[in-house]
């Protein structure tokens, strides 16, 4: 098995570099990088069976080295200090998240998993992998995580988005207000290829939507539920851009 490691901590890369030599055998090669820029070109050149991966690094993080990557057709491990990101890990069709310090036992457990896949199943993932990656550039539903658990809505139905500082509420036609701990960056991440457009700092409206649109410094649009909402002046001509006057 040929591993690579991705840690902006050299200390980290040895420490797990060591554990993995002595509880799980057999490894052929692993290359470790401290500068995650290092490691993406490496990745490109010389394709791992399985990537440990750590999240927050400095100019290029965890996530944003994969997407560099696009299809992913080996196994990925992220290595973190911080369990937030354990839903968006499992997003990316991560095989495991393991906190720091590592634990041997789940170290190995998640070498398992891997090492113990039949061929039909490896095959079997890949094929998940470019179905879901395929889902996410356009998704139809959504899942929102919220405090009283997982909500399934279609995109559709949603009318706006609005930030309340490092959160974001979701508004429909019926008055519904679900809100999700998600920052309005990631949320426009995942709905920007739907019809949504970021028209102002905290506002992300869904295009389908809008009902009226009031001239003015940066105007105002009136969506499908009644909420007039601001363009702000930098965004206008790329909003009014995107439609065909008559």
């Amino acid at each position: 098995m040929n591993i690579v490691i991705i840690d902006d901590e050299i200390y980290c890369c040895e420490v797990l570099q060591l554990l993995l030599q002595k509880y799980c055998m057999p490894i052929h090669s692993i290359k470790m990088f401290d500068n995650a820029s290092e490691g993406l070109v490496y990745i490109k050149q010389h394709q791992p069976d399985l990537l440990f991966l750590d999240i927050e690094m400095p100019i290029l993080n965890g996530f944003d080295l994969l997407k560099e990557l696009g299809e992913i057709n080996f196994n990925v491990v992220f290595t973190t200090a911080y369990d937030k990101y354990a839903v968006r890990a499992f997003k990316f069709n991560a095989i495991d998240y393991l906190l720091k310090p590592i634990d041997k036992d789940e170290l190995i457990s998640a070498v398992k998993k891997i090492t113990e896949k039949k061929p039909e199943e490896k095959k079997q993932g890949n094929e998940i992998l470019k179905q879901k990656s395929a889902f996410q550039k356009n998704p139809d539903v959504i899942a929102i995580s919220s405090m009283e658990g997982i909500t399934f809505i279609e995109v559709k139905d949603i009318v706006y988005c609005e930030s309340d500082g490092s959160y974001t509420a979701f508004f429909f036609n019926d008055n519904r207000r679900i809100q999700t701990s998600k920052p309005i960056k990631d949320v426009e991440e995942t709905l920007s290829e739907s019809g949504f457009y970021r028209v102002h700092q905290s506002f992300l409206i869904n295009m389908k939507h809008i009902r009226k649109y009031i001239r003015g410094d940066g105007g105002e649009v009136v969506m499908s539920n009644g909420k007039t909402i601001n363009v702000s002046r930098q965004k206008k001509q790329e909003f009014l851009s995107f439609f065909s006057k008559i």
